[in-house]
């Protein structure tokens, strides 16, 4: 058996030194919100909008399939806003995060161009952020701002990133690409919890475009 294993490891990063690999950098838009489990919370969720980057390494296995791994640099945040007839409370919030998923890739086109339908697991790791209370109290404006503390508190997640990309060749071994990617949080930030029931997961959508240079 462990001979066996043993082939099949060899066999398996022997195919890899003859794949085509790929090597991009892509920057875009990087809509984000925590999800609540308290429905009167989620009454004043609104999303934040920041830019991200992405540093793909991709490796083609065969005619179709790819896999692809990436860092990336997002900003994930929310807004919560609320207001009666005399005074509003605005909550925002903005972390800086890194993130690394594995994604396998299957390419449906049979074109010169791809268009590729990936998917994969990934972790993410909270490195700072800041967040900010605005409110009126009677006849004062509150105006607080600290930084994000994450002494205490669950500072990593796990992730699922679904989505779809299109590229086409620019000039031989040059690809330009459109991506567009939903991203599934699954450990709660308790950062933002207020009692030990409440589950709070980030939500994203990462529209992106970028290049990508090829090695056979």
């Amino acid at each position: 058996m462990g001979k066996l294993s043993l082939t099949i490891c060899f066999s398996f990063f022997a195919h890899l030194l003859f794949c085509q690999y790929g090597l991009g950098l892509r920057t875009g838009a990087y809509v984000s919100r925590f999800q609540f489990s308290d429905p009167l919370t989620e009454l004043g969720v609104q999303y934040r909008t920041s830019v991200q980057f992405g540093i793909p390494l991709q490796i083609q296995l065969n005619s179709r399939l790819y896999l692809q791994f990436e860092a990336q640099y997002l900003q994930k945040g929310v807004r919560l806003f609320f207001r009666d007839q005399t005074d509003f409370y605005d909550y925002t919030i903005n972390t800086q995060v890194l993130e690394f998923p594995l994604l396998l890739k299957m390419n449906f086109s049979s074109w010169e161009s791809k268009l590729f339908f990936y998917g994969g697991p990934g972790i993410a790791y909270y490195m700072a952020g800041k967040d900010r209370e605005y409110y009126s109290r009677m006849d004062s404006i509150i105006d607080l701002r600290n930084k994000v503390d994450y002494q205490g508190v669950n500072r990593w997640d796990i992730v699922i990133q679904l989505g779809g990309e299109f590229a086409w060749e620019i000039v031989p071994n040059w690809e330009l690409f459109l991506d567009a990617r939903y991203h599934f949080g699954f450990l709660n930030f308790d950062y933002l919890a207020q009692g030990p029931f409440d589950v709070i997961k980030s939500r994203g959508i990462s529209l992106s475009a970028g290049v990508k240079k090829l090695w056979n």
